[in-house]
């Protein structure tokens, strides 16, 4: 693990018309960190994802990627998947994820189009179509997919072109049981193999549980707590316990 940050947030603040949606959160990520970011809806989550995407201007604080030139260094190394999935109308699955590499990865000038597609997508398409119950499905519009389908394909977009960093957003909304543990479990092993970090963004404290090594919670705008797995089992022996104690009004230390 580098000593230097892949991610640092400082002091950022947000407000939307006059209304405060993030106040003064601070963190940073290290690489193979999994940082589990937990907290109620309406909470500021989605709004810090997205001010560290650069896809929401932050009213004042600071977002650096030290191990970076630019934000978009930092966005092509990184898998996103967003809470809400949305896909181009009209293209079925497969020409989707089709797009999602091609757009990722450049293609060798000596290789056609059709057989570079062909040696590197299949293998890792077929694997996650399979994991992820869509190999039925690759031939139909993602229009016509159902709701839990739909979070399935945009969870497998964001991992296509096997990235160094995902950041996951409530991963699991929409899934069964079984194919959420699934998910959390080939997560897991995909970041542990590759010693990638992970953002996980989540109001379910099973997803955060699961996969999680160190936990902020993120309360009223703003960061109440953060610790590692560590220093949460010594004390509260699971981190649903430590979650628990804080949104009970017991107040964790």
């Amino acid at each position: 693990m580098s000593d230097q940050p892949i991610l640092e947030v400082k002091e950022v603040t947000k407000t939307f018309g006059g209304i405060l949606a993030l106040n003064r959160v601070s963190f940073d990520i290290h690489e193979g960190e999994i940082l589990g970011i937990i907290g109620p809806n309406g909470s500021g989550k989605t709004t810090l994802i997205n001010i560290i995407l650069n896809l929401i201007n932050k009213t004042s604080g600071h977002v650096e990627y030290p191990q970076n030139k630019s934000i978009k260094d930092f966005l092509d190394q990184t898998g996103i998947q967003f809470q809400q999935a949305q896909f181009p109308k009209g293209y079925i699955v497969d020409e989707i994820v089709d797009m999602v590499f091609q757009l990722n990865n450049k293609k060798p000038k000596y290789l056609k189009f059709k057989d570079w597609m062909a040696k590197e997508s299949a293998t890792e398409k077929k694997k996650l179509y399979k994991l992820l119950d869509l190999k039925d499905k690759t031939n139909r519009k993602a229009s016509r997919l159902s709701g839990g389908e739909k979070q399935r394909l945009n969870v497998l977009l964001a991992l296509i072109n096997k990235p160094s960093l995902l950041i996951l957003d409530e991963i699991t909304t929409g899934l069964d049981i079984s194919a959420q543990n699934e998910i959390l479990n080939y997560i897991k092993k995909y970041t542990t193999d590759k010693n990638n970090t992970l953002i996980l963004v989540s109001h379910n404290i099973n997803e955060i549980e699961a996969l999680a090594d160190r936990v902020v919670i993120l309360d009223k705008k703003k960061i109440v707590a953060d610790k590692t797995r560590a220093e949460i089992i010594k004390k509260y022996k699971t981190i649903g316990n430590y979650a628990f104690g804080y949104f009970t009004k017991k107040r964790v230390k």
